[in-house]
Parts: structure tokens; sequence; C-alpha cells
């Protein structure tokens, strides 16, 4: 039963069933797929990151957490959707512990990270759709407007 319900899931969404209905939530496909990315600046040495979006939101976020939620195919397999352990490298000290971002930017409505790190990440630019952070924003993130 387990295998049926994870196998549907990964196929179609994550599924959530209440007595008269389903609905499916899909992360591939955001609702504020007309929201863009308008500012971006570094805050806090780069621990933080705050983003403003064209619906007039705010949001400062976490350098770990953008770090972590980063989908670029050098971290994560395009074929299996699973992060390679290998390339972020679990440290305690150092940039990478910290999730510290070097730049940021507008890149095509979207956001663009420039991480300051010590292991593969260092001088690479991971790029995040405009949809997917305003989505996770409220949850992730810092409301600041």
């Amino acid at each position: 039963m387990l295998g049926r319900n994870l196998g549907r899931c990964l196929s179609r969404g994550w599924t959530r069933r209440t007595a008269t209905s389903s609905q499916i939530v899909n992360v591939s496909s955001a609702p504020f797929q007309d929201v863009k990315c308008t500012t971006a600046s570094v805050l806090e040495d780069g621990k933080r990151v705050q983003v403003g979006f064209s619906d007039g939101s705010a949001f400062e976020l976490h350098g770990l957490w953008l770090r972590d939620a980063c989908r670029d195919s050098l971290l994560v397999s395009e074929a299996a959707g699973e992060k390679y352990l290998d390339r972020t490298a679990f440290k305690t000290i150092g940039a990478h512990a910290d999730g510290k971002v070097r730049t940021v930017g507008v890149a095509d409505g979207g956001l663009e990270v420039s991480w300051a790190s010590e292991d593969a990440m260092q001088g690479v630019r991971s790029n995040f759709p405009s949809g997917f952070l305003r989505m996770f924003a409220p949850v992730a993130g810092k409301v600041i407007k």
C-alpha cells in the first residue's frame, strides 16, 4: 500500500485527502507564475538575502535555506531528483556551514545567487525561479512587507 501511494505522489505531486475530496499540490507549477523578483540584496555579511517581488511583497531568506533549496544540476541529479551529498560537504565551521551568500541579483525575473564557499560551490551561480521563491518565502523566510 505504501509503495503504491508513494508512486502516486511522485508521479502526480503530493496528495492531501479529505473526507470529500483529494487535492494535489505540485511544486513544479508554482501558483505565483506571474510574480517576478524585482530587488535583491545581501544582508548580515551574506547570512541572509532580502528579496522583493513584483506583487509588492518582500522577504528575508536565510542563505542556508537557499542553499538547501537549490535545485541546480550541480547539486541534484536530474534523472533521480536526489541530491549529490558529496558535492555539499557537511561542515560545522566556515562559510559552507553558514550558507553564506557572496552576491545576489535579479536575472530573468528570478534570483541569481553566488555562494561564498570553500567547497565545490565556490564561484557557482545558482538560479531560483521567482514563483518558487514567492511560494515558499512566507513559510521559509521573514516577511518584510
